[in-house]
């Protein structure tokens, strides 16, 4: 919930303009900020029943950004439905409701028969820097 309360605090300054009610893209647009450094002074489009952005962050992270919660309330639909549902408790709670088995020590292990991985000595990096392979040439100074 943290990040999805940074994101709504970010929606103040965001503006949402209409493209196409009937499929649901909608362009949010970023103010010129001069208090971040020059940010801002530019748009995003959000296919809203796609739930994406054009910033990435909502696929990315399965929750709403600042621009679809924009798009969201502006459509006076509840941004927090829209959150994946991995990030429910319950799902947490069925993802590590079964038991877990304590390894035992490791002289009680069994050994496995399978082959065995001998790495090429002729692979294998020499101590030291590497030399270099660049050739040096007239726009180096070198005549």
């Amino acid at each position: 919930m943290e990040i999805y309360n940074k994101n709504e605090q970010k929606t103040a300054g965001h503006t949402m303009g209409n493209f196409n009610h009937e499929t649901g893209v909608y362009q949010v647009v970023m103010p010129y900020n001069d208090h971040r450094g020059g940010g801002g002074n530019h748009s995003h489009e959000v296919p809203v029943f796609a739930r994406t952005c054009g910033c990435g962050k909502w696929q990315n992270l399965k929750i709403p950004c600042s621009h679809g919660i924009k798009v969201l309330q502006g459509r006076h639909l509840d941004a927090t439905s829209y959150i994946d549902p991995c990030y429910n408790l319950n799902n947490a709670i069925h993802t590590y409701s079964h038991h877990f088995v304590v390894p035992s020590s490791e002289s009680l292990w069994r050994d496995i028969r399978g082959p065995q991985w001998v790495p090429d000595p002729q692979l294998l990096r020499a101590k030291g820097r590497p030399m270099k392979s660049r050739l040096r040439n007239e726009m180096d100074g070198v005549q």
